[in-house]
């Protein structure tokens, strides 16, 4: 995770009184794409005054870099992602209703977490599982039905990366089957009770 100030940089550049390196300020990730789409994750966890800024962006189609006071026409797609309910974000003041409005005004999505998707954790860990059998150069087959189990009895507080940490580390053990021996201690608990129970 970038500092606050380098976050700010990296996104709308710096003019040159902040930069005594690049006498011509740099360009930021906005202006660099020039057409493109960026993605920004975890929107929640962005500054008030990076929001107020990435506002007047949106709204005007103008870019002022840091430092600077001169717009420069930006035309860039914009797709963010965020972990916290639509409550503490939109209650943290005006600024985020009006960028939720800029950004809700395309396509807003809803994507539940892992927890909530049933028949997708299988899906997945079959997906991840042929990516670290390419990345480890191994050749795990598949699940045992104990392993399916345990991996669908699970909650994933830690979504998609928490399940391909979990199935890579497991292909990089296993043999021809992953089977729950192969799992973390993570997986234990609930996780393992629930699965025993379903099996039974």
């Amino acid at each position: 995770a970038l500092a606050e100030g380098l976050l700010g940089i990296e996104l709308f550049g710096s003019g040159p009184s902040l930069s005594a390196r690049c006498p011509q300020g740099l360009s930021g990730i906005l202006e660099q794409t020039a057409g493109g789409t960026v993605c920004l994750e975890h929107i929640e966890r962005m500054p008030d005054w990076m929001v107020s800024r990435l506002v007047r962006t949106l709204k005007t189609h103008t870019l002022e870099r840091l430092g600077e006071h001169t717009g420069r026409p930006v035309q860039a797609r914009m797709i963010v992602a965020r972990t916290m309910e639509q409550g503490p974000v939109t209650a943290r003041g005006m600024h985020w209703d009006i960028l939720l409005d800029c950004l809700c005004g395309g396509f807003p999505l809803t994507l539940p977490p892992l927890r909530e998707r049933g028949g997708d954790v299988v899906l997945l860990s079959r997906h991840f599982l042929d990516c670290a059998n390419r990345e480890c150069g191994t050749w795990v087959r598949g699940f045992s039905p104990a392993a399916q189990a345990l991996l669908e009895a699970h909650d994933w507080p830690g979504n998609l990366l928490e399940l391909q940490t979990v199935i890579r580390a497991a292909a990089c053990a296993a043999g021809r089957l992953i089977t729950p021996a192969h799992f973390p201690m993570t997986l234990d608990g609930r996780a393992r009770f629930r699965a025993q129970k379903e099996r039974r």
